[in-house]
């Protein structure tokens, strides 16, 4: 409970509830909890088999003599409101369990103002840590030493997936998710596969600040052409599965000089018209426009970004104009694609 006011129906003072999944007793003394500020040992607490304990600031003890289990701790770290990360450790310093938590977890605006507890859903997955955890739907705002009013319910129906894929030009595929999958298949060289060739793969990276999955092969990528990749099996903390998905890579180079040329532009428009600035690949390879900018030098020096709600990618021998006014330029000329996020006067 990091923001208990304002008080809907629970203690108007900050709570830590935990659960032992285990079918017999803990003791906690000599267990550190802490957040990013401070950090507490505790006493002596035994937590009964799958039971719960609730952990409070000593001065606030009478305010929970309606719930059993309370234990008042000298200096309990206090929960920041917005946001904060908590960590429990064991007398060996080794990791029980952690939260890193934002205000955003409640999924809900009245909630977010205070007053209701966040509750964990699944007690016994490994689920990402945002979403599985929303605020309490009880009606006094949570259920401290009590099951979770949410748990079990399942808010996700949505299966992982990809939301973006990109290779290196050299034998590394690049795949952004949406969530991280817990499946141990996800994290096996065998879940994932070309369509074409021979090129397996030989080791997986996951990275999980970023929700990315980096995909290493043996041998050397196409370099000019599209290519798919066959993930057989991606499943997230709700059961949600996706299956035998392919997914279409765009080998993207750098681009150098002479590869991209501005083939026509258009500074005096028809009445009402916008200007343009016609870009030609004259390459083999495929580009990243939203990487490149223009830059005018007079009367002074100015750099203007390339923009769009595609993916910015130019094709080999493609054509693509770009305008402040992608609507306009499609109605004068119909064949613009991307769009600068300003023009040169």
């Amino acid at each position: 409970m990091p923001d208990p006011s304002p008080q809907i129906g629970l203690p108007n003072a900050e709570f830590i509830e935990l659960l032992n999944l285990k079918n017999y007793p803990l003791n906690l003394e000599n267990c550190t909890f802490a957040d990013e500020n401070s950090i507490v040992t505790l006493p002596k607490i035994i937590v009964p088999k799958n039971e719960y304990v609730i952990l409070c600031n000593e001065t606030d003890l009478e305010l929970f003599q309606s719930f059993s289990n309370v234990y008042g701790i000298n200096s309990l770290p206090s929960l920041n409101n917005s946001e904060d990360k908590i960590i429990i450790k064991n007398q060996y310093n080794e990791l029980l369990d952690s939260l890193n938590y934002t205000n955003n977890f409640f999924k809900n605006e009245e909630k977010r103002e205070g007053g209701y507890s966040l509750e964990r859903i699944q007690p016994t997955t490994n689920c990402q840590d945002s979403l599985n955890w929303i605020g309490g739907n009880h009606i006094i705002g949570g259920t401290p030493g009590e099951v979770n009013s949410v748990d079990g319910h399942i808010y996700d129906s949505i299966p992982p997936h990809v939301l973006s894929a990109s290779s290196d030009n050299h034998n590394t595929v690049h795949l952004q998710l949406n969530e991280l999958p817990i499946n141990s298949k996800a994290f096996e060289i065998s879940n994932y596969e070309l369509t074409q060739g021979n090129n397996n793969p030989v080791k997986i990276n996951l990275n999980e600040s970023t929700m990315s999955i980096s995909v290493e092969f043996e041998n050397q990528l196409p370099l000019n052409s599209i290519f798919q990749l066959m993930i057989k099996d991606l499943v997230d903390c709700s059961g949600n599965k996706s299956h035998d998905t392919l997914i279409n890579i765009t080998p993207i180079h750098k681009a150098k000089k002479g590869d991209i040329i501005i083939n026509e532009i258009l500074f005096n428009p028809y009445l009402n018209g916008v200007d343009f600035i016609e870009l030609y690949n004259a390459s083999d390879h495929f580009f990243n426009l939203h990487k490149l900018t223009f830059k005018t030098y007079h009367p002074n020096p100015t750099t203007y970004a390339i923009q769009s709600y595609k993916d910015g990618i130019i094709y080999p021998n493609q054509f693509i104009a770009l305008s402040i006014d992608t609507g306009q330029i499609k109605f004068d000329y119909p064949k613009t694609q991307l769009q600068l996020s300003k023009m040169p006067p």
